[in-house]
């Protein structure tokens, strides 16, 4: 799904809920830092086998929006989309180099820019009648890691949590603070492979998951 899929998406649920009585949405514009992860921990390119990170996302900042339609008193669908413009990044490793070698002894190389964008949609509960609303929930969606340079794009599927709160200024008008925790699946196989040179690739040797924090917040307007 893309920015514009998505903006139909949240227009197609405008358009249901508005069939509903007493239906609020939100809608939140949302910025924050997103800490880097480990994209792949046992590479091997062209026969050098790496150890401790060899293929990892730099921290950066983050923006994107949020949509919410109120299905029950406490419960909220919310769909969401979430950018993260930062790099991919090689860590290099040595023919022979014992694997319990630390990651600071190898060099780090930039392989690309990298846009991290993940879709999601989850439900949320929020349980306080007072302006200051805690919430919780969880989502489900898939994050695309888009390089700019000469290599393929890697989409995979994503569990999120989040915690977070709301405080409510007005009946229109919200700031909004969370906590979100992105566990994406890294199946075996080949990562990244370049579209240049079709000898130079990177194959991921076991089942993981490439996990990512983001803290942010935002302004959020109901209607």
């Amino acid at each position: 799904m893309n920015p514009k899929q998505l903006v139909g998406a949240v227009l197609l649920l405008m358009v249901i809920g508005s069939t509903l009585p007493a239906q609020k949405f939100q809608f939140a514009l949302v910025g924050g830092y997103q800490f880097g992860a480990t994209v792949d921990e046992t590479t091997q390119m062209e026969g050098v086998f790496s150890w401790n990170e060899a293929l990892g996302i730099s921290g950066s900042g983050s923006y994107g929006v949020v949509f919410d339609m109120r299905l029950l008193p406490k419960m909220k669908l919310e769909l969401s989309w979430d950018r993260q413009p930062t790099q991919l990044n090689f860590h290099e490793g040595l023919i022979n180099t014992p694997p319990d070698q630390t990651s600071d002894e190898r060099p780090v190389t930039k392989l690309s820019d990298l846009n991290v964008d993940y879709y999601l949609v989850g439900l949320i509960y929020d349980w306080s009648p007072s302006s200051l609303k805690p919430f919780i929930g969880a989502s489900v969606g898939m994050v695309r890691m888009v390089p700019e340079e000469n290599y393929q794009t890697e989409s995979r599927f994503t569990f999120a949590p989040i915690v977070g709160l709301q405080l409510y200024v007005s009946s229109l008008f919200a700031f909004r603070a969370h906590a979100r925790f992105m566990v994406g699946n890294v199946p075996e196989g080949e990562l990244f492979s370049s579209t240049a040179d079709e000898s130079f690739r990177y194959h991921h040797h076991k089942d993981t998951f490439m996990i990512q924090y983001q803290v942010g917040g935002g302004v959020v307007l109901s209607f």
